[in-house]
């Protein structure tokens, strides 16, 4: 069981090591499309409430 649990400890290191550059990227577009989602959401009921929009 504990080489068990060793071997997943390894497994996880080795993915947090090579996502390293890779999870910069990942954490920048995560709160992205957050913010992105929200003006998004306003100009959206904006745009139907325009004659321009529709």
């Amino acid at each position: 069981m504990a080489t068990a649990a060793q071997a997943d400890a390894v497994q996880h290191a080795v993915v947090h090591t090579v996502p390293g550059p890779a999870g910069t990227a990942t954490v920048r577009p995560g709160p992205l499309p957050r913010v992105t989602a929200r003006p998004r959401t306003r100009p959206a009921p904006a745009a139907e409430n325009t004659p321009e929009g529709n």
